[in-house]
């Protein structure tokens, strides 16, 4: 009788502890996020002091999709995830979020580079700017210890020689239509 009781109670707790989003990888927390992760391809993973960042590519769904894994007492959870539709330009950004909870804050921003031409990402913190060398087919990736709008990053792709040439943003300040990669006209 002692025994059963038990093992209901192991039964329970295992139920409760998945349905509320518990897992015991942070993988497997990620790919609770979202049924097709998957099958979609793990491009890379971030790390901060509170937990990981995955970033998947969904063919089917063409997008980019980052979802954030916390570590938790009894395992991992994840609780929030962004997307991004994929696209043929040179330059995108394939992933990011910002985010603020009760313990800890944080933004990431992940540019993908197919212009020849481009040679570095530069981004701006609060304190100074953050550049990053990349080459036609690199992924760079900015952490940031504090929440901060991605489009308030006044992110720009730079030339070899320094000069802008996209800049990451709206078309103009006064029309809020589609953020992204923009040439420098």
């Amino acid at each position: 009788m002692r025994r059963e009781y038990i093992i209901t109670i192991i039964v329970i707790l295992s139920v409760i502890y998945y349905v509320s989003g518990y897992r015991l990888t942070p993988l497997a927390a990620a790919h609770s996020n979202d049924k097709e992760l998957k099958s979609a391809k793990l491009i890379d993973v971030f790390e901060d002091p509170n937990g990981k960042y995955y970033l998947f590519q969904n063919n089917k769904k063409e997008e980019y999709r980052t979802v954030r894994v916390a570590r938790r007492l009894f395992g991992y959870t994840s609780n929030a995830s962004t997307w991004v539709a994929t696209s043929q330009d040179k330059v995108q950004t394939i992933g990011g979020m910002s985010f603020k909870d009760d313990k800890w804050q944080g933004t990431l921003f992940i540019v993908k580079n197919d212009d020849t031409d481009v040679d570095s990402i530069q981004i701006e913190t609060d304190n100074e700017i953050v550049q990053k060398k990349v080459t036609q087919g690199d992924i760079v990736h900015f952490q940031l210890p504090y929440a901060k709008q991605i489009d308030h990053l006044n992110a720009k792709a730079l030339n070899d020689k320094g000069e802008e040439i996209y800049y990451y943003g709206y078309e103009s300040s006064y029309e809020l239509n589609e953020i992204k990669w923009r040439p420098v006209r």
